[in-house]
């Protein structure tokens, strides 16, 4: 049965998934309309921009990760690892598990560290996390969309918005049809 089939190599699983996944990453194609590009031309133009920030932040990721485990991991479940620590912060940066994270820093560690500097850790990183990295990140793609948005036009060098120029393409569409007798108007 297809079960069997599924249950049993864990190679020929993991090309199977690859390509699906694949399959899906060419959908991104049908994101694209008219020449400004819409979503995914964003995502492209941006993602470099973001890999730098990304880049940036990675060691000072890596240094909250690193007090994270030597001061909090002793008696935290979630700091005890570098990986699990690691993704708790991930985790917190999303807005996940804010809360569970600082009961446990206040709660679970009464030997390791006090309180006082686990809610100033938690701060400090959501702070960081929050407020400077996610409000760039945001700020580079809304540069970009913006950007990519104002089409300049043939008519006067007025720029055009993609709502726009999406208008125009239909109407000259409706127009060829019409005037080719497909559409029918009275």
């Amino acid at each position: 049965t297809s079960t069997e089939m599924l249950e049993g190599d864990d190679k020929a699983n993991f090309v199977l998934a690859c390509s699906v996944m694949l399959l899906w990453f060419d959908v991104l194609q049908y994101f694209v309309y008219g020449p400004e590009g819409g979503n995914l031309r964003t995502i492209q133009r941006s993602a470099f921009k973001v890999g730098q920030v990304v880049i940036f932040v990675c060691p000072i990721y890596i240094g909250f990760v690193i007090f994270g485990v030597s001061t909090f991991g002793g008696q935290a479940p979630q700091f005890e690892t570098f990986s699990s620590t690691s993704i708790v912060l991930f985790a917190t940066l999303n807005g996940d598990e804010v809360r569970q994270t600082y009961t446990a820093i206040q709660q679970d560690c009464t030997d390791c560290a006090s309180p006082v500097i686990g809610w100033v850790y938690m701060s400090a990183w959501l702070c960081f996390a929050m407020y400077v990295v996610l409000n760039i990140v945001i700020a580079i793609i809304e540069d970009v969309y913006m950007t990519l948005r104002e089409i300049p036009s043939n008519e006067g060098g007025k720029d055009r918005t993609i709502d726009e120029f999406a208008f125009d393409q239909v109407l000259s569409n409706f127009q060829e049809k019409e005037s080719r007798g497909l559409i029918k108007t009275s």
